[in-house]
């Protein structure tokens, strides 16, 4: 792993290498008992491992259609 991501992290990448085709939602990062892993590190820790088109962090109140 190259990019600080803490539990979330590494969470997010475990989840990727078991289901490389799904797509992740990364949510509740930022809130008050998460707010060790920011929405920026999650998303630069994938982008670095080369999930990013797989890892979505939406902003507070973004809506995603699938």
């Amino acid at each position: 792993m190259h990019a600080q991501g803490g539990e979330m992290g590494d969470d997010v990448l475990t989840e990727h290498r078991a289901a490389p085709d799904a797509r992740i939602v990364a949510v509740h990062t930022e809130a008050l008992n998460h707010c060790t892993v920011t929405r920026e590190q999650v998303r630069t820790l994938a982008r670095e491992n080369g999930t990013g088109e797989q890892v979505l962090v939406p902003q507070d109140g973004e809506t995603l259609s699938f």
